[in-house]
């Protein structure tokens, strides 16, 4: 066995826990309830403001399909087809878009976007196809084995985290910068990640900030470049 996975299963070892394999770091605390917490589109945006999605996103063997226009939030098996309607999900931390593309910004302000300010964005990338992203089964992780999923993967949405699990506890990083999301019909969502944590401290409860506008919009956008 490789020096550096060994590393990685004697870190792991004291995180075994009756939860499964990342108790106490994935997982709720005992005392959560997830009852309590409403999820979905928890506030929709308006001309003046950006509207806040709120999802559970710990479960590894899930998708969640998120459909701007009417506002819902589905979450499916990662075996299940996909809702008819649908334009962006969400695995975890990964994202892919349903025929759409999704570039950077360089601005973490709604404010600037809202006000028509400069701002700069990178380039729009589609999805791509992946068969070492989306990771499915992590039940057998000790022994160095990890279940992935063929699937699309759009590396510019998925680029708003990323988690080093080579030192313990993981490191979490995520970029605050706003991304632009131009949709398969024409129309453009930006989207912040605010937040990959509950009030308890939980990881994999994700905060998004999202200003969805509703008519066609070129690539071109003033303000974009």
């Amino acid at each position: 066995m490789p020096l550096k996975y060994f590393a990685i299963i004697v870190l792991l070892l004291p995180l075994w826990g009756c939860n499964g394999i990342f108790a106490g770091i994935y997982d709720d605390p005992d005392d959560y309830d997830p009852t309590a917490t409403e999820y979905g589109f928890t506030k929709p945006c308006t001309a003046s403001e950006p509207g806040t999605i709120y999802l559970d996103s710990r479960d590894f063997a899930h998708w969640i399909y998120i459909d701007f226009s009417e506002r819902t939030v589905v979450t499916l098996g990662v075996d299940d087809p996909a809702p008819q309607q649908w334009d962006m999900a969400i695995h975890h931390y990964d994202a892919r878009t349903n025929g759409g593309e999704a570039a950077v910004t360089d601005t973490n302000s709604f404010e600037t976007i809202l006000s028509g300010k400069n701002y700069k964005t990178g380039p729009y990338q589609p999805d791509i196809l992946t068969v070492d992203k989306i990771a499915i089964d992590l039940s057998d992780m000790l022994s160095g084995n990890i279940v992935y999923q063929e699937s699309d993967y759009n590396p510019v949405l998925s680029s708003w985290m990323s988690v080093d699990i080579n030192q313990m506890p993981p490191d979490y990083k995520h970029s605050d910068h706003i991304i632009s999301l131009l949709l398969a019909d024409g129309t453009q969502t930006f989207l912040r990640m605010e937040s990959y944590a509950n009030q308890l401290g939980s990881k994999g409860f994700l905060t998004l900030q999202y200003l969805y506008l509703d008519k066609p919009v070129s690539a071109y956008t003033p303000g974009m470049e």
